[in-house]
């Protein structure tokens, strides 16, 4: 298991907190977490079990969470997350539950490794989630 991500973010007159965590060869998990206190407004997983033997692991992994974090900050700063924020800020008014977090699931395979440099790796990936797939 790799050390942890976590930045406060100052985004429109509040803070947000932005936190990515591995779980290990035992739970191949990837998870970055966007909260607002303690809600959690969006989540973002990697699912890495069919790389797990594969050399460089740690390497591997390590720059798959600096970058599903840093893509949640740039998310975050550039509006994509305002709806759920707004929808959570509403909720909170009114004394209701906050909405519903959708989690967004990628998966990294070894073919998605071959014959790859680490940055394309990382490149293919982010590409895959920017598109939406």
């Amino acid at each position: 298991m790799i050390l942890g991500l976590n930045n406060n973010v100052p985004y429109k007159g509040n803070v947000f907190h932005v936190q990515t965590e591995d779980s290990g060869k035992q739970s191949p998990h990837i998870f970055t977490h966007l909260f607002h206190g303690g809600d959690i407004l969006a989540t973002k997983k990697v699912d890495y079990h069919d790389i797990v033997q594969v050399e460089g692991l740690e390497d591997i992994v390590r720059e798959l969470m600096k970058e599903q974090h840093q893509l949640m900050v740039k998310e975050l700063q550039g509006g994509t997350y305002d709806g759920k924020i707004a929808a959570f800020f509403k909720a909170e008014e009114k004394g209701a539950p906050p909405p519903k977090v959708q989690e967004v699931e990628r998966r990294v395979t070894e073919k998605s490794l071959t014959n790859k440099s680490l940055d394309e790796v990382i490149l293919d990936y982010l590409s895959r989630d920017s598109e939406g797939e």
